[in-house]
């Protein structure tokens, strides 16, 4: 029926947004300093986790615990950049940033593990009811989501190429005596810019958290979704990475439609394997593509 295929449609991308927000806070350390962040989910979902017990254990309004979960996770990724942001800069050409960024996705699961039980939590609605799209019901929490990731985007590519902090982002990734003679703190920007991937990553957590219980592994799979989609597409580019993550949320809403809601995680690891297979070279390599 058309509202069935409305319904999958829009709520997978919802879901493939949701991936691409997470994504887009990967893309911009790696293409400021070619630092790859395996933390980010993790990130992201201590923010979700804090936000969530100001909610049930504090009373704390729902839209004002969303805004602290944004600021959580800016903050603790502010502190990893600064703390380890020289150090990952000089380990990435030797892979040696994907081990350390892979040990802080460890630790701060294991502190969550610890602090936390693994039961899953329900995370409040953000918007209640649903609106009719001829004969489909959907979600006013999708619809919110889809609002929210559009309008970031939107106002990301206007101040990553229209701004002076933008064009210092973009000059710090390639030349940073360059902007260190114009005055800017080289270091100071990478950490603003692990702040704002960090907001990115607490935005993408409440996201998703309206949609799947919350637990400290909560956000591993939209992480998973995010790499491969940063794989398949590069992460020397924009456009087409986070066209891949909104490609693999459609896959997956739709491969769960037709086979069934267990077959959603395997259908996402067999579309990097075929995207893989039968995407070009010179697409995966990224370098004809103008960094964000």
């Amino acid at each position: 029926m058309v509202s069935d295929a409305i319904q999958i449609t829009v709520n997978g991308l919802s879901v493939g947004l949701q991936y691409a927000l997470l994504l887009l806070g990967i893309l911009l350390i790696y293409q400021g300093s070619k630092v790859v962040n395996f933390a980010q989910g993790q990130i992201g979902m201590v923010g979700g986790l804090f936000s969530y017990f100001c909610i049930s254990h504090y009373g704390v309004a729902t839209p004002v615990a969303a805004i602290i979960a944004v600021l959580v996770a800016a903050l603790l990724a502010a502190a990893l950049g600064r703390t380890f942001g020289a150090t990952l800069i000089r380990l990435a050409p030797s892979g040696g940033d994907m081990i350390l960024t892979l040990a802080m996705f460890l630790v701060i699961d294991g502190i969550a593990q610890v602090l936390v039980d693994g039961r899953g939590r329900r995370y409040p609605k953000l918007v209640d009811g649903s609106v009719d799209v001829f004969g489909a019901y959907l979600a006013g929490d999708t619809l919110l989501s889809l609002a929210i990731v559009l309008i970031l985007f939107a106002v990301l590519v206007v101040v990553v190429r229209s701004t002076t902090a933008g064009i210092v982002l973009r000059a710090t990734s390639e030349d940073t005596d360059m902007v260190e003679l114009h005055g800017w703190n080289a270091s100071r920007v990478r950490v603003a810019t692990w702040a704002l991937s960090g907001a990115l990553a607490g935005v993408a957590s409440i996201l998703i958290a309206v949609r799947v219980p919350v637990q400290p592994d909560y956000m591993v799979a939209p992480l998973i979704a995010a790499f491969i989609a940063g794989i398949v597409g590069g992460f020397d580019r924009i456009a087409a990475p986070i066209s891949v993550a909104v490609i693999i949320g459609l896959v997956q809403n739709w491969g769960g439609a037709i086979f069934g809601a267990e077959y959603r995680t395997p259908l996402v690891f067999a579309f990097a394997i075929v995207a893989l297979l039968v995407v070009p070279r010179r697409w995966l390599s990224g370098k004809k593509e103008a960094r964000a």
